[in-house]
């Protein structure tokens, strides 16, 4: 397939009120203690930041009021929680993380990335949101590195069929060896 194919493909598949094809990966998303619920709240972290990506004006520059206006744009077919006051819980933590911490994300991602800076120029806008909210969960320490890593390959396989799962579970798990959760954190 050709770059310009593969690009407009996922641009397509990416952008905001278009949920990507998740048949075949939310049965993966049970993957350890990950849950369909968790990778559908991962989704919708991907689609919050990359609305805002690719519509800075018409979407609000404050990812956390982005993330409620996105819940409401999208409907509550998205909202999968574990019921009442915990739906899109996960997806509102990976943004306000992303968000409170992102220098500090990027560069690990970049730290980790072959081809450093130059290849993170490079990468499309939709890989880059999925490094840095697989980055961020990460960072969070909630489930095992290896559930994450894995969840994160699978959320990258819904807008991918090429060689960028592989891309994602390199690079997450490049971060996880070069910072490694601590022992009570993974407890």
């Amino acid at each position: 397939m050709s770059n310009d194919n593969h690009q407009s493909k996922n641009t397509a598949q990416a952008t905001i009120g278009v949920t990507p094809n998740v048949t075949s990966s939310a049965n993966h998303g049970n993957v350890g203690t990950g849950g369909a619920g968790k990778m559908t709240e991962r989704l919708l972290a991907v689609q919050v930041l990359y609305g805002i990506a690719m519509n800075p004006g018409r979407i609000n520059n404050n990812i956390v009021d982005s993330l409620a206006g996105i819940k409401k744009i999208m409907g509550e077919e998205l909202a999968i929680g574990s019921g009442g006051g915990d739906k899109n819980k996960h997806s509102l933590l990976l943004v306000e993380t992303y968000q409170q911490q992102r220098n500090l994300i990027i560069d690990r991602v970049i730290d980790c990335l072959a081809g450093g800076e130059e290849k993170w120029q490079t990468l499309e806008t939709i890989l880059q949101i999925i490094l840095c909210l697989g980055t961020a969960e990460l960072m969070i320490k909630k489930q095992p590195p290896a559930v994450v890593i894995s969840s994160w390959v699978e959320v990258t396989k819904s807008y991918f069929a090429d060689q960028s799962p592989k891309l994602i579970h390199a690079v997450l798990d490049r971060i996880n060896k070069k910072n490694p959760p601590s022992a009570t954190a993974a407890s």
